[in-house]
């Protein structure tokens, strides 16, 4: 069976998803709906999908069996809601939306459509970071004590992207919340956050930061820890680990290639990946499948309307932390 999907945004994580899409076999990608010429223009000549200037469209398109939402964080909350109450499956780029009221109510209309919702938390589904929750849910390492993230950009965004108070937290730190609890199996229920704008002005100008500490507190009373940075001048920095009480499970960066050269100036590794598209390729086909399998055959989605709420929760309690300097609990 294929599935007739649209595609709402067409802008560089739109693309990235636009390319997994034609590629895939469990997908037929029948229409975009893209305002920007030049983004719609690209993606017609890519994939031969019809290319419409408004989502609404799509909404009223009977012929499709679901769609996939990459447009501005602001308008997810609509979107997801009305595709649900037009009885459409959502995969939904992260975050669900700009406020808890607004991620709540697109929660509220998928769970009474009765249809499906997959996140784009595309990072549990990485092999690497899928074989690290295994080992910890397996209880190879005991009960979890610390859970540490680090994950770190290469190089500052360029100065068309939107900067602006807590974005990072919402923005990257994102991912990692929901890394975090997917990792210690258990809620976040206590964050405190510090950050700065150390090397990049427009961030600064802007009071965004491009540097963070997150220390986290879990249901099960694990610790975290999340360092983020936009600039790892090495490359794209990506690792994580759990201790528990009868080991340790870790996550080491996965390099471009496996070929070392060894000279008179020692062993040279090969660089790490440019960024995410690159580190996480594979991860963005996985969920496709996942959400094809949901579809099809009724298994569960990779992450869902309560994993973006949590991590959204948890975004906001960070910017609250960062402000008050103090430690926020998620139920404030």
């Amino acid at each position: 069976m294929t599935l007739r999907i649209g595609l709402v945004g067409a802008g560089f994580i739109g693309s990235l998803h636009a390319r997994n899409l034609f590629a895939s076999p469990r997908f037929d990608l029948a229409v975009v709906a893209e305002p920007n010429a030049d983004h719609a223009r690209a993606v017609e000549e890519l994939t031969g999908a019809t290319i419409v200037p408004d989502w609404r469209t799509l909404v009223d398109d009977d012929s499709l069996d679901a769609v996939l939402i990459a447009s501005p964080a602001e308008d997810h909350p609509e979107q997801v809601g009305a595709f649900a109450r037009a009885g459409k499956h959502v995969y939904c780029e992260k975050p669900l939306g700009l406020t808890l009221e607004a991620a709540d109510a697109a929660v509220a209309a998928v769970q009474e459509a009765g249809t499906l919702l997959q996140m784009g938390f595309n990072r549990r589904l990485d092999p690497n970071m899928a074989a690290l929750h295994a080992n910890v849910a397996d209880g190879r390492v005991g009960d979890p004590l610390i859970v540490n993230i680090i994950s770190r950009d290469p190089g500052l965004p360029d100065a068309s992207y939107q900067r602006g108070p807590g974005k990072m937290f919402m923005d990257t730190s994102i991912h990692d919340f929901d890394t975090a609890r997917f990792l210690a199996g258990s809620e976040i229920v206590e964050v405190s956050a510090f950050s700065a704008a150390l090397v990049d002005e427009l961030a600064r100008d802007a009071g965004d930061a491009d540097t963070c500490l997150i220390t986290l507190r879990f249901a099960n009373g694990a610790l975290g820890v999340i360092d983020n940075s936009r600039l790892a001048t090495y490359g794209y920095d990506q690792r994580a680990e759990v201790l528990g009480t009868l080991g340790l499970a870790s996550m080491g960066n996965v390099p471009s290639t496996t070929t070392t050269v060894a000279d008179g100036a020692g062993y040279l590794t090969p660089p790490l990946p440019d960024f995410f598209p690159e580190r996480y390729a594979e991860s963005y086909r996985i969920g496709l499948d996942v959400f094809a399998d949901a579809i099809e055959k009724g298994s569960p989605v990779a992450s869902d309307g309560h994993d973006a709420r949590q991590a959204l929760a948890a975004a906001f309690a960070a910017e609250q932390s960062r402000r008050k300097q103090r430690a926020i609990p998620l139920n404030q």
